[in-house]
């Protein structure tokens, strides 16, 4: 996927925008941010907002490795 990508101004949601190789949005989806600090970053994503019981949570934390 590409595109972009914001945080609110409370930190309270992320914004993401999926984009197709033209630059047009394909779909855009507001997360919730359950953790943003200096070493952690965890978001929420419900598939069907019809069922937020089914969710994910994306968690992402500091690592120490040469990029690919």
């Amino acid at each position: 996927s590409q595109g972009d990508w914001s945080i609110s101004a409370d930190g309270k949601t992320r914004t993401l925008v999926a984009k197709n190789p033209d630059g047009t949005v394909a779909w855009t989806r507001v997360t919730q941010i359950l953790t943003l600090n200096d070493t952690t970053f965890t978001y929420r994503v419900v598939p069907n907002a019809a069922n937020p019981n089914v969710y994910y949570d994306i968690v992402h934390t500091k690592v120490n490795h040469m990029e690919p």
